[in-house]
């Protein structure tokens, strides 16, 4: 009865002796299975962390090789570059230098929006205003002393800047867009104007752009005004249908295009 009902209860044959574990295959002998690992073998080598990139502000300064006169009594410091010049020279044409002169500096005072070529240059100005010593400077250069000159307040400095700036060739866009940013005599502006009417190639969208739509118009309409002049004013010797005189071309541009005062 027994066998009966272990046979219908799925118990049969049933032991309560646990199963033999499998024991590993038999080695071959080969080095694959003695695997030791290193740990020194796996560890990745990591390459040298350079050092942290110093700030230029803690950069080691440098003696500008002109301008750092031993008996100068105003010691900057623009960048990596210390000046030392003399505060009477600065404070003659700059409030914002005089003022500096009267504080309490310990160290080099910082000027963090100058850049060093461009402050050098503005103290060749001041230390050297003879025309020999500046003679060869480019638009970049004098760009640059209007851009110090206007930033320290130098009037009479910009204004000489301008000047120099005005007798070499520029772009008449370029000299535009300049003039009017550092608000310089608009006068000087009635070649760049002149060369815009005058042209044979039409004025364009990247003119608009720049100039603005005000003074686009006002160009439009000199350009106009300078064509209808020359188209009646054929009758002087040398002088083609069409071409009209530079007075009369800097007159046109005059009343149409300078401010009124």
């Amino acid at each position: 009865m027994t066998n009966d009902m272990g046979s219908e209860s799925g118990w049969s044959n049933v032991s309560n002796t646990p199963s033999p574990v499998p024991s590993p295959p038999p080695s071959c002998g080969c080095k694959e299975d003695k695997i030791q690992i290193d740990s020194k073998a796996i560890t990745p080598t990591l390459p040298p962390v350079p050092p942290p990139k110093k700030s230029l502000l803690y950069d080691e300064p440098v003696k500008h090789e002109e301008f750092y006169f031993p008996e100068g009594n105003a010691v900057l410091r623009a960048g990596d570059v210390v000046f030392k010049v003399h505060w009477s020279i600065l404070s003659r044409h700059s409030k914002k230098f005089e003022k500096m002169s009267t504080a309490v500096n310990f160290g080099p005072i910082r000027l963090p929006l100058a850049i060093p070529a461009e402050f050098a240059r503005l103290l060749t100005v001041l230390y050297h205003p003879l025309p020999s010593k500046l003679q060869k400077w480019t638009v970049e250069d004098w760009s640059s002393v209007i851009n110090q000159a206007q930033h320290w307040g130098m009037q009479a400095i910009k204004s000489h800047a301008a000047k120099e700036l005005n007798l070499l060739a520029m772009d008449p866009v370029a000299k535009i867009m300049l003039w009017r940013r550092y608000n310089l005599d608009p006068a000087q502006l009635i070649p760049s104007f002149g060369a815009l009417c005058t042209s044979a190639e039409p004025l364009s969208l990247d003119i608009l752009m720049k100039v603005g739509a005000g003074t686009f118009v006002k160009l439009v309409e000199a350009r106009e005004k300078i064509r209808e002049g020359g188209s009646r004013c054929c009758c002087a010797p040398h002088r083609e249908k069409g071409e009209l005189h530079s007075s009369s071309v800097e007159q046109i541009v005059s009343t149409i295009l300078l401010p009124r005062s």
